[in-house]
């Protein structure tokens, strides 16, 4: 295995420029990115995307920024207000986990 993003086939020989200058960085990433505890992790991590039932596309911004928002704007129910700029719940899964409240 060689280290995500920076190298193909040529292994912890070719530093990125960006490591040039701090090499027991590169190290300690080659040696982590090889180690069998990442790889474990690595395929579980996969195998649990794949599973997931519910896509969420509220980006970078954790969904409680997101509630408090609502909330700042007089939203009367964030938490279930959130819901659907959150989730698509034109998805059936979503839409199967989304009630409308209007009060």
């Amino acid at each position: 295995m060689t280290c995500p993003r920076f190298t193909s086939s040529r292994g912890r020989d070719v530093i990125p420029e960006e490591l040039l200058h701090r090499r027991d960085e590169w190290e300690w990433l080659c040696t982590h990115f090889e180690s069998d505890k990442y790889k474990r992790r690595s395929v579980a991590n996969s195998s649990n995307r794949g599973k997931k039932e519910l896509e969420h596309h509220s980006g970078r911004k954790p969904i409680i920024y997101r509630v408090a928002e609502l909330r700042d704007k007089g939203a009367s129910l964030p938490v279930v207000d959130v819901y659907p700029v959150t989730y698509d719940i034109n998805q059936p899964k979503a839409a199967e986990h989304y009630v409308s409240i209007n009060i």
